[in-house]
């Protein structure tokens, strides 16, 4: 902890801190269950703490129950769940069986290989299983926040060199965010090309068929024309057949993009509503102005051909 308020001192970097100490755990009915024997207690005080430094709402459980915190804002991803959870302190005897409250989906902490799959409990029940608790069941974590922390990776590359012990797990949010923006800086441009090879793709093909069917197509407008119908009439029909073929698979594809949106907002916990409306308005502004461009090219030489 000191190494970290030093680094920051020395780039005159203004911070707030809070140090827990979290207990590990286990569920005694479950050995074979890997999830069950890695578990890691937070008393919701320190849970409250990191989330002022992480800008996260408080939180307050039911007296005598646990909540799981997910290591990742996922709220799909739900590794603890049931009814209720018996634990246990290693060393221990005592065996507790808790009811599980609705689960936390923003954690206040950092993930980190070192730590297991955290409950959050009261105070006062904390408080009973460290009575429990040998030393070698205590872990000790601390967190430290400090503004503008995207630009700053000086710090971070100080830190990286100087804390180097086996026994101290160094994680931030700078190196996740990178991590992160990188893998969906790539996901967005891959999703991107392809949609829009398909776009572009699907429209051509659309164009080539109009013009390939348009000797037949011309013969039937013929027949229609002895019959009565105006050229204006024929120019409607022929409208309306080219919307049908260019709007629909639109339609189809915005439904698809628009689940698509939805799991992607919860992988990361963010609104992405502005995201896919605009995305889609984009989409549908360039899709209807191809559409106005095969149109009047498709009854220019339609009129041609008749």
């Amino acid at each position: 902890m000191q190494i970290l308020k030093n680094a920051l001192r020395d780039e005159h970097i203004p911070f707030t801190s809070h140090k827990a100490v979290f207990i590990r755990a286990y569920n005694p009915k479950k050995t074979n269950d890997d999830i069950m024997q890695n578990l890691v207690l937070m008393r919701v005080t320190d849970y409250n703490r990191f989330a002022d430094l992480a800008g996260l709402p408080h939180i307050s459980l039911p007296a005598n129950t646990a909540a799981y915190m997910h290591p990742t804002p996922d709220q799909g991803y739900e590794l603890i769940k049931g009814k209720q959870i018996a634990i246990a302190i290693k060393n221990s005897n005592e065996t507790s069986v808790i009811p599980l409250a609705k689960s936390i989906p923003q954690p206040a902490i950092n993930p980190s290989g070192f730590i297991g799959y955290m409950l959050i409990v009261p105070d006062h029940l904390y408080a009973k299983f460290h009575r429990l608790a040998a030393e070698e069941t205590i872990q000790y974590y601390a967190g430290i926040s400090y503004k503008n922390w995207e630009a700053k990776t000086s710090v971070i590359k100080k830190l990286n060199r100087v804390i180097q012990k086996d026994d101290v797990d160094f994680t931030n949010r700078l190196e996740f965010f990178n991590q992160m923006e990188q893998i969906f800086s790539l996901m967005l441009f891959y999703w991107f090309f392809r949609q829009c090879s398909l776009l572009f793709g699907g429209r051509h093909i659309l164009y080539f068929k109009l013009y390939n069917d348009l000797e037949q197509d011309s013969k039937q407008y013929e027949a229609l024309s002895k019959l009565g119908l105006t050229l204006k009439e024929m120019k409607q029909i022929a409208a309306k057949q080219v919307a049908i073929l260019f709007f629909i698979p639109f339609a189809t594809a915005t439904v698809h993009v628009g689940f698509a949106f939805k799991m992607l907002q919860n992988m990361v916990s963010v609104s992405m509503i502005k995201a896919s409306v605009l995305v889609i308005i984009i989409f549908f502004v360039v899709q209807l102005g191809y559409y106005f461009l095969i149109r009047s090219l498709y009854t220019k030489k339609m009129e041609q051909v008749m």
